[in-house]
């Protein structure tokens, strides 16, 4: 966001001065009315009130009169800050030095002509018309003016919500996680009320919902960066991957998460409705792919109509391929199958077998793979990838696990806390790991 005031005039006004002001007409004034009048008025005589708040000088101030044509060119040519804040903006680029010669002459001309006189006679030299023009550009310049004001208010807010969601991310408890992400989201609900066409506001909103385990809200906040991204002519890239990469994490958790607690995986079943709200979302075909098969629990409607609805919601061959491969556990038997004649009668009771020992990785839950985008530079076009797991035994257990990833196999032994979950780092590629499985566990 632009930190110097633009205050070039947006209406390309010719106002000529009064007679009492007899100076020749140049190329410096045709200059000076559309570029500098909206803030140093056209006669040098600033009488606007917000910019005599902002310290914008007169032509006829001592101080003006005593710089040299040299260090006004300088001033014009690079900018300058006000004595109160944000001042005039470079013209390097939109003005030639020759341009900028011209302006500075007549800016000085300005000032030495009108030192003698008061502003209020001054401007008595405007036409009624002319009059109306210029009151028309500080009007417009006044606009302008506050929308900066409220821009440098969200950019601070932005900062200050961006350090609190990284203190929450490094907290050591969870009392001043909750602290700190609840800081970050009530800054940002604010500031989207305010400018709700910003997707970055909802970006960061976005990261604080996550971060206090709010994943609907969310999963709305990213909904809408990207909404708005796709609205507009030319999208920010960046925020668009940023959006898809936290919604991508949010739906691995799918079957997981309910509310703010873990569910059992068991409890939610992911359907024709979740796998086109993963497609709306703009999720890639391969990531969309991977969460249906890693779904624990799938109730997909694949007869005839439901394959339809699917393809009618823009749900691609490759996805709906990967639905029928991964099935259904409630999938009728298929027709025209002979049935199995029952099992004849066993000719004498058994003894039940002695039970079987409880495996040490039963209280263990792989729940699934967790992406994140790197970055750029080298590891462009690359992920990294987690593999969420929970222990519900109540001691700490340290688990072997096993996956290929990058077409390698790999291994890692982690320790997981009585109780809790964590997230396990499974590496780097330009795809998630597969096969991934628990090997023992102590």
């Amino acid at each position: 966001m632009a930190k110097m005031i633009q205050c070039q005039a947006m209406l390309a006004v010719v106002v000529s001065l009064a007679s009492t002001i007899a100076l020749a007409q140049s190329s410096g004034s045709a200059i000076y009315i559309p570029k500098c009048a909206g803030c140093h008025s056209p006669n040098g005589i600033v009488t606007d009130e917000y910019m005599k708040s902002r310290g914008t000088p007169n032509a006829s101030d001592p101080y003006i009169q005593r710089l040299s044509l040299k260090q006004m060119f300088t001033s014009v040519k690079n900018g300058k800050f006000g004595a109160n804040g944000p001042g005039m903006p470079p013209f390097k680029g939109r003005l030639t030095d020759a341009e900028i010669t011209d302006v500075v002459a007549y800016f000085r001309q300005l000032g030495t002509a009108v030192s003698a006189q008061s502003s209020g006679s001054a401007a008595t030299g405007l036409t009624p018309e002319q009059q109306k023009q210029m009151e028309d550009i500080k009007s417009h310049n006044a606009e302008t003016l506050k929308y900066n004001e409220i821009v440098e208010t969200l950019n601070a807010d932005l900062l200050t919500s961006r350090q609190a969601i990284k203190d929450g991310d490094s907290a050591p408890d969870v009392r001043t996680k909750t602290a700190k992400y609840g800081e970050a989201e009530t800054l940002m609900m604010k500031d989207t009320q305010i400018k709700p066409d910003a997707s970055v506001l909802w970006l960061q909103l976005g990261y604080a919902q996550a971060g206090l385990m709010k994943y609907s809200q969310a999963e709305t906040s990213f909904m809408k960066v990207i909404e708005l991204e796709h609205s507009v002519k030319y999208p920010n890239s960046q925020n668009l991957s940023s959006a898809n990469s936290e919604l991508a994490k949010i739906h691995a958790r799918t079957g997981m998460v309910a509310g703010t607690d873990i569910a059992s995986p068991a409890t939610s079943k992911m359907t024709n409705n979740e796998v086109i709200q993963l497609v709306s979302a703009g999720l890639s075909d391969q990531v969309v792919a991977t969460s249906i098969r890693q779904a624990s629990n799938k109730d997909f409607d694949l007869s005839p109509t439901g394959l339809i609805a699917l393809k009618k919601a823009g749900v691609s061959d490759a996805v709906i391929a990967a639905m029928q491969e991964s099935g259904t556990a409630a999938q009728a038997a298929p027709p025209n199958v002979i049935p199995q004649p029952p099992p004849a009668p066993a000719a004498a009771v058994t003894p039940a077998p002695a039970p079987t020992p409880a495996s040490p990785c039963a209280d263990i839950d792989y729940l699934g793979v967790i992406q994140a985008v790197t970055g750029g530079g080298m590891m462009a076009g690359s992920n990294a990838y987690g593999g969420r797991v929970r222990n519900r035994a109540p001691y700490t257990k340290e688990v072997d696990f096993a996956w290929v990833m990058n077409g390698r196999a790999e291994t890692g032994t982690f320790r997981v806390p009585a109780g809790q979950f964590i997230d396990v780092n499974l590496g780097v590629g330009s795809g998630p790991p597969t096969n991934v499985r628990v090997v023992t566990c102590r």
